[in-house]
């Protein structure tokens, strides 16, 4: 056999030998961390990701022709190799929980892949953005920040902005096994309509009552969050609005100031020129 047809099938057989090489690597991380004290999973959820993008098209003629079928070929392999989380919910650390693929409406060009590790109570899961057209590129590699595992509460594009940019808003909350009270973790991306990596704009926390999730509307200039979490008072909850609007460089919170009608009328009276206004907005910087 020449040299050139050597060359030729080492060629060809080069994604599946580092397909399978990137399994490997992953069953093993994955069986060190079963039974283990260590509950850290970095190097478990970076050979998910390098497993995850041996897996993936390389382009979007490949995409389109094998969406349909990607998530459950993807999960199945997961459970050939051992690797899928059993039912039993004390099954601590180690497991894959499951791969979830979309392709958003707002941004037909993106792929975007949710993958959960087992975290005790839950599940830590991470996000991650692909664009692809003659090549695929990966645009957003992001993970929550709790000690104990993040689970991924919700992910959202706006539509195009004039320049062909997209808003992606992704949240977090902690992993725990019985409070009903977190911490959401929210962030802000601004993709753009080329290849180049995410930017991220914006980050924060607010604590909210798990079981009364966040109402958020995103908009490619907008976003607004309504969650409900502790009042003043002990034993009280209310509703908070977080509303902020995005520009080209900075984000900006919107805070709306909320007077009596009675406070505001002190200065002066409708009678002498001055309006009497129950509610005033001011924006922060963020």
């Amino acid at each position: 056999m020449s040299k050139l047809w050597c060359m030729l099938l080492l060629l060809a057989a080069a994604p599946v030998m580092f397909g399978q090489d990137a399994l490997n690597h992953l069953v093993a991380e994955s069986v060190l961390l079963r039974g283990s004290a260590d509950i850290d999973w970095t190097r478990q959820k970076s050979a998910l990701r390098d497993w995850i993008e041996s897996r993936l098209p390389s382009n979007v003629a490949q995409l389109n022709a094998d969406f349909s079928n990607l998530e459950a070929r993807l999960n199945a392999e997961l459970r050939q190799a051992g690797l899928a989380e059993p039912e039993d919910p004390n099954v601590g650390f180690g497991y894959i929980s499951r791969l979830k693929l979309t392709r958003p409406v707002e941004y037909p060009g993106a792929l975007v892949v949710q993958a959960d590790v087992s975290a005790g109570c839950g599940n830590d899961e991470s996000v991650y953005i692909y664009r692809f057209s003659q090549k695929r590129v990966r645009l957003l590699e992001a993970h929550g920040n709790d000690r104990w595992g993040s689970g991924l509460f919700e992910t959202r594009f706006s539509g195009p902005d004039a320049a062909g940019s997209h808003v992606f808003y992704v949240a977090w909350y902690g992993v725990q096994c019985a409070s009903a009270w977190d911490v959401l973790d929210y962030r802000l991306f601004r993709i753009g309509p080329g290849p180049a990596p995410a930017a991220p704009l914006f980050s924060s926390t607010h604590t909210f009552v798990l079981e009364e999730g966040p109402y958020v509307k995103l908009t490619a200039q907008d976003l607004l969050i309504e969650l409900v979490a502790e009042a003043m008072f002990l034993g009280y909850r209310r509703t908070y609005v977080l509303h902020y609007s995005i520009g080209p460089e900075r984000v900006e919170r919107i805070v709306r100031l909320h007077f009596s009608r009675r406070i505001s009328c002190m200065n002066g009276s409708p009678g002498l020129g001055r309006r009497c206004s129950p509610a005033a907005a001011i924006r922060t910087p963020s």
